[in-house]
């Protein structure tokens, strides 16, 4: 439950979202997952931001320019820029000028998803406050070995080689294998309950937390035809699995 103060600064950031001509009920839908969206904007507007009725507003986006979209896409690739830096979202967006990152990046992921699914794709595992590890070779696992992509080495860009023992400290030896060799990932799957679960992308390998493990349950609304998805890291969904029955007993839907 959030205090009073937490709620006036939630209403706040959705009033600046809607400044911008976000989406607000959007933004609540994140921020509160349990709850009706519209009832929710109705009641901070009125409570927290001093509205009357006739000035309430449905909190939906505007028709954005393309001034405005090319803009959002600008930050987009700017912030996938700085974190591969090294750098977190967060920094990055406020040495853009924003006063309010968190909202902002709300944005910026919204248009990104609606212009470049991929682009988002990435972005939508990144938190404002994440930075990247170091870089690592890029592995593969074959056969029960694992090899280490051969780069810049006067060799085509698709070979591996074996990767030494941690304990041997004789060189890598050449193995042949090339991506020619492997059979193809199986990265998503259907669920029986509601649409299906995929792997983050080979881009998000090593973002943090849990090794960058990151698994999307992705479905379609069927009232407004959007394309929805929750990503957690593998450790989180077994966490989400064993608190929901928990959850349901709580909330009186399963006998203790």
């Amino acid at each position: 439950m959030r205090t009073d103060a937490e709620e006036l600064d939630f209403a706040r950031e959705c009033e600046r979202i809607e400044k911008n001509g976000g989406d607000v009920q959007g933004y609540i839908a994140q921020e509160y997952p349990s709850y009706t969206p519209r009832a929710v904007w109705y009641r901070l507007q009125r409570n927290y931001l001093g509205r009357k009725d006739f000035q309430l507003t449905e909190g939906r986006p505007k028709k954005k320019g393309v001034k405005y979209m090319g803009k959002m896409m600008e930050l987009a690739h700017g912030c996938l820029e700085a974190y591969g830096r090294g750098e977190t979202v967060f920094d990055y967006l406020k040495s853009q000028g924003s006063k309010n990152p968190s909202a902002y990046w709300y944005q910026i992921k919204q248009t990104a998803k609606l212009k470049d699914p991929d682009l988002y794709e990435q972005l939508s595992v990144i938190r404002t406050g994440d930075k990247k590890k170091p870089q690592e070779a890029e592995t593969i696992v074959f056969g029960g070995k694992e090899y280490e992509k051969l780069e810049g080495e006067g060799i085509p860009v698709n070979e591996y080689r074996e990767k030494p023992s941690p304990t041997c400290c004789q060189p890598a030896r050449k193995s042949g294998v090339t991506l020619d060799d492997m059979p193809l990932e199986i990265v998503g799957i259907m669920s029986n309950v509601k649409g299906y679960y995929q792997k983050a992308s080979i881009e998000n390998k090593h973002l943090p937390g849990n090794d960058g493990q990151y698994v999307h349950l992705i479905w379609r609304d069927m009232v407004t035809r959007d394309e929805r998805s929750l990503c957690l890291s593998v450790a989180e969904w077994l966490q989400l699995a064993e608190e929901i029955p928990k959850a349901m007993r709580q909330l009186g839907y399963m006998k203790p």
